[in-house]
């Protein structure tokens, strides 16, 4: 994600961690859900966002969901023991992608 590395940076890892965390605990009972939405837009974040957004690439948040959505979405996920929850469209598209295209080309297309 251009002009926010140490927030990609911090999801990315806990992606990676919670999917360690989910295989290591496994057999005692304990589960682990990663939930990955698009911009929920009735937090603080969003306007935080379009505050630091020098480039201007953060303006309408088209796809944003709301943060009910991705509670009710992300429990019902948790509750069926998914590893990772992509709790919205726009999230689900971007896991798709992510997964099939190498991240320097994602990282291009993003800016």
């Amino acid at each position: 994600m251009p002009n926010l590395a140490v927030y990609a940076a911090s999801k990315a890892f806990l992606l990676s961690y919670s999917r360690a965390l989910s295989v290591e605990l496994q057999t005692t009972g304990i589960q682990v859900t990663t939930v990955c939405p698009f911009w929920i837009k009735d937090t603080e974040f969003v306007d935080k966002a379009k505050e630091t957004d020098r480039h201007k690439v953060y303006r309408d948040m088209p796809g944003a969901t709301n943060a009910k959505h991705v509670a009710e979405t992300s429990l019902l996920a948790a509750k069926s023991g998914t590893v990772v929850c992509t709790p919205d469209p726009v999230s689900r598209m971007h896991r798709i992608v992510a997964s099939l295209l190498p991240h320097w080309l994602l990282a291009r297309v993003c800016k």
